[in-house]
């Protein structure tokens, strides 16, 4: 596979993943709409600035002539992704009432870039 079209799979799963894990966890909370109604949009929105930032890292590091690999530039995203988390969307795991839904938000990102290296892993071993 071409290096832009799988880096832009892995980062597309990654963010799939992402979001389908932590609207499971939602359901399996007993927080009312009202306290989590928000938490997959904030999660989607991440995952968009995400892409965008992490796509232009890829191009950056390809004007320099620096190839990664995909484990590499999963790495980056669940960085970015984090960054992001952290710093934009003030999502902090170790304060607050919704500490376990904020925690579940940056889980969801490293589960689901693990998830994703697996499949690439499991992907490259088979061929």
């Amino acid at each position: 596979m071409e290096y832009w079209p799988k880096h832009l799979l892995s980062y597309f799963l990654t963010t799939v993943l992402s979001n389908i894990i932590f609207v499971i966890y939602l359901k399996t909370t007993n927080y009312s709409g009202g306290e989590i109604g928000m938490a997959p949009f904030i999660t989607v929105l991440n995952a968009i600035i995400t892409f965008s930032i992490s796509i232009v890292l890829l191009i950056c590091l390809r004007i320099f002539s620096i190839k990664v690999s995909v484990f590499i530039s999963l790495t980056i995203f669940s960085l970015v992704s984090t960054l992001v988390l952290f710093l934009y969307f003030k999502i902090n795991p170790f304060e607050g009432y919704l500490s376990d839904v904020d925690l579940m938000a940056l889980l969801s990102v490293i589960v689901a870039s693990l998830l994703t290296c697996l499949f690439y892993l499991i992907k490259k071993n088979i061929n």
